[in-house]
């Protein structure tokens, strides 16, 4: 049972690990994009590095909060019980509680400030990890559907990303200009 557990947990962090990877470059070159952009204008944000580092923050916490609802989700489907639920509401209550305070401060403080638009690009950031993660499970949804195995394990992944794609994307297609 332990074997099986820390097996969970293990690959929990290498997730985890990877995203936080994913989210440190592409917001360090969120955040030297912003930089260039302002000399080459002449406004430079002087919010831009608070806002890269709330919203890099808050996309570590949806990505793991993703992953959590996920687990939890998935061991539902499958019947694991408590065997997977504790560890998945921890991973979900502990992203909650993390990405409260990036999220409130870049929501309160920094949002709507004139500057390099760090929100949009944050939106955007997790659409394309949501979407990678949605391209793979439908793959993998797909594939177990075809070969009549048990897909039950793969719903849960295959609804919750598909929702946050379809979300991140409706959010940041802008609306119709009036000719």
């Amino acid at each position: 049972m332990y074997g099986v557990l820390s097996s969970i947990l293990g690959g929990t962090v290498a997730v985890v690990a990877g995203i936080a990877w994913i989210a440190l470059v592409a917001f360090v070159l969120i955040y030297i994009f912003g930089e260039l952009d302002g000399r080459r204008t002449g406004t430079r944000d002087p919010a831009l590095g608070a806002k890269v580092a709330t919203a890099m923050l808050g996309t570590i916490s949806f990505q793991i909060a993703l992953l959590g609802l996920t687990a939890l989700l998935t061991g539902a489907f499958i019947g694991a019980g408590s065997f997977t639920t504790k560890p998945s509401i921890g991973l979900l209550l502990g992203a909650l509680v993390a990405g409260a305070l990036p999220i409130s401060i870049y929501v309160a403080r920094l949002r709507g400030r004139d500057g390099y638009p760090v929100g949009r690009k944050a939106v955007g950031l997790n659409t394309i990890i949501a979407g990678l993660a949605f391209t793979v499970v439908t793959v993998a949804f797909v594939t177990m559907l075809v070969s009549g195995a048990e897909v039950d394990s793969v719903v849960a992944a295959w609804l919750i990303y598909g929702a946050a794609t379809l979300v991140g994307l409706l959010y940041l297609i802008p609306p119709r200009q009036a000719p």
